[in-house]
């Protein structure tokens, strides 16, 4: 199992030990595939109990895809896989779906260069990473800017 979570035991961690924030997973897929391989889906499951244990956390769930076929078509396939993960964490774990957050990425973001079989298959895959969410302690005003276009100018 690539990514596996065991509750921690509370009593265990000293007060003054960091706690981790974030767990990263990711699963490949098989060429014009959208389906969650079977030996992967304990690691999605334990990402789901991680979500359910801790709900100050979200998931960033990315899709990829190698550079065949067009753009359009690898887009949508990306988002599809990364869609899948996260409705099975959805309807499995009853993960809200505002805590998933869900990108399609196509061919853009390869892992690995694409001129090669082994190439491509690394980069058909979904990444996902547990983060933990935050909220601003002070509130931060970012000052506003106005822009002007010389050729509006008269």
């Amino acid at each position: 199992i690539p990514f596996r979570y065991d509750k921690p035991n509370i009593d265990s961690i000293p007060s003054n030990q960091p706690s981790v924030d974030h767990y990263k997973v990711s699963v490949p897929f098989s060429r014009n595939r959208y389906g969650i391989k079977t030996p992967y889906r304990p690691s999605i499951e334990s990402l789901g109990q991680l979500l359910q244990d801790r709900e100050d956390t979200l998931a960033i769930i990315e899709g990829h895809t190698d550079n065949t076929g067009s753009k359009k078509y690898n887009v949508a396939l990306s988002l599809e896989r990364a869609s899948n993960i996260a409705n099975l964490l959805n309807t499995q774990f009853a993960i809200h779906p505002s805590r998933l957050k869900v990108l399609g990425h196509g061919p853009d973001r390869p892992m690995k260069p694409n001129d090669t079989q082994e190439g491509r298959e690394s980069n058909r895959r979904v990444d996902m990473e547990v983060v933990k969410e935050f909220k601003a302690k002070k509130e931060v005003i970012v000052p506003k800017w106005t822009i002007w276009s010389v050729d509006q100018m008269k």
